[in-house]
């Protein structure tokens, strides 16, 4: 008779545990999530790109200027985004047989540009120049935000016109001008 005592004691027990093993799992397991979702350095990276490129890597640790890459932005409105061949100039005998390096290989053999995705939006109708930012010396990192804390680049600021009026109007030293036609034309 006493085992049969002991018994069912023990099976409500062991239930009790397996349930708040449970219960435990299912909250941990949405912490993770949650945490990964939101919380994570994943959470503000970017989109992906067709070739895996680290800011982070390559402008904050290697120190290369963002002007090597983007070599069109002191000539134009876009900054320009790379070719292979840009990548290669490096790559050619730094990590050569990694895949992505390979697969740079076969963009610039083909000829074929490299799809990057595009970051940075800026309206069509915003008369914009890099050219002229850099001449009056903002940094890159004024409006994109620290690319060389970023693997893969986000939009840190909107380039939206309050963004532009907010930092133009308190810019007077480097004569920002804030007349509608300036950007508006």
């Amino acid at each position: 008779m006493s085992e049969m005592s002991v018994t069912p004691r023990r099976s409500v027990k062991a239930h009790a545990i397996a349930v708040a093993s449970a219960a435990l799992t299912t909250v941990l397991v949405a912490f993770g999530i949650i945490y990964f979702y939101f919380v994570s350095p994943a959470a503000s990276a970017g989109p992906a790109q067709p070739i895996p490129f680290s800011h982070r890597l390559h402008v904050g640790i290697k120190e290369i200027d963002c002007r090597f890459c983007h070599n069109t932005v002191e000539v134009g409105r876009n900054a320009g985004m790379p070719p292979a061949e840009k990548c290669l100039y490096c790559h050619q005998h730094i990590i050569p047989q990694h895949p992505w390096i390979r697969e740079l290989h076969r963009f610039a053999d083909s000829g074929e540009t490299i799809p990057w995705v595009k970051v940075t939006y800026l309206p069509d109708h915003a008369n914009f120049s890099h050219q002229q930012h850099i001449t009056a010396g903002v940094n890159c990192a004024d409006c994109h935000g620290p690319v060389e804390a970023m693997d893969r680049v986000y939009e840190e600021n909107r380039l939206l016109m309050g963004f532009c009026v907010d930092c133009h109007s308190q810019q007077e030293s480097r004569h920002a001008i804030l007349d509608c036609l300036n950007c508006h034309q």
